[in-house]
C-alpha cells in the first residue's frame, strides 16, 4: 500500500500472541513429543527433534524482541512481551530432556 507505514501487515499476526499462550502451546507440544518418543520409539524421534527446534526458535524470538512489539512501554492491561526466567528454564530443560530421550531411544532400540 502506498503511504502505509506498515510494509508487511501479514507478519504482525504471530507477534501479537500473548506469552502465556505461546508458553502453554510450547510446553504442551514439548511434553507430547517427549511422551510420543517414549511410547512409539524411533518414528517419533524426528517429530520430537522438530519440536525442539520450534522451542529453540521461540526462545530466540523471545530474546531478540519478544512476542508483542510496541513502541510504548507495557501497560498494566497488556500482555507480557517476554518469557520470565522460570519459563525459559522450563523450556530449555524440556529441550534438553527431549534430546536426551531421543538419543536414548535411537541408541537402545
Amino acid at each position: 500500500m502506498p503511504g502505509s507505514s506498515n510494509k508487511r501487515p501479514w507478519r504482525r499476526g504471530w507477534r501479537r500472541l500473548p506469552v502465556t499462550v505461546v508458553f502453554a502451546a510450547l510446553a504442551a507440544l514439548g511434553t507430547a513429543g517427549l511422551g510420543g518418543v517414549l511410547v512409539l520409539g524411533k518414528p517419533m524421534a524426528v517429530v520430537s527433534l522438530g519440536l525442539c527446534g520450534l522451542i529453540v526458535w521461540a526462545l530466540v524470538v523471545n530474546d531478540a524482541g519478544g512476542f508483542s512489539r510496541s513502541k510504548h512501554l507495557r501497560r498494566a492491561h497488556e500482555p507480557r512481551h517476554h518469557f520470565n526466567v522460570l519459563e525459559v528454564v522450563f523450556l530449555f530443560g524440556l529441550v534438553l530432556l527431549n534430546l536426551l530421550v531421543v538419543a536414548y531411544v535411537l541408541v537402545s532400540r
